[in-house]
């Protein structure tokens, strides 16, 4: 018995319909990639803090290696040639709602620039 020509077109275009709609979510669920913001610098003792921005449903887990190279650009324009990690990372809410659930969380993490040696 075969299988009438309309229900193989059915049939394929059911597959490709599930295979966009695979493809769109695995899309969403990667998390969109932070870039860390200069909160603070001190050009004069050479230090950088870099600062990464989440929401209440963000994993807040940066991308340490981003702001790393982020730092060194930024002592290579001071003319320094290396950048130090000074300090473990700062994590604090600044924006709590009226439930008290934070809706804003910073990472921070401070680099210092050096000269190689």
């Amino acid at each position: 018995m075969a299988i009438p020509e309309r229900a193989c077109v059915h049939s394929a275009f059911a597959v490709a319909a599930w295979g966009a709609l695979a493809v769109l979510l695995a899309g969403c669920a990667s998390e969109p990639v932070k870039t860390p913001s200069v909160s603070t610098h001190h050009p004069s003792r050479g230090m950088v803090t870099l600062t990464y921005e989440f929401g209440p449903d963000e994993s807040r887990t940066p991308d340490w290696k981003r702001a790393a190279r982020q730092a060194l650009r930024y002592c290579r324009e001071l003319g320094y040639s290396a950048a130090e990690v000074a300090g473990k990372p700062d994590e604090e809410c600044k924006a709590d709602n009226r439930y008290r659930r934070c809706t804003r969380y910073f990472v921070s993490r401070t680099w210092r620039c050096r000269t190689a040696e």
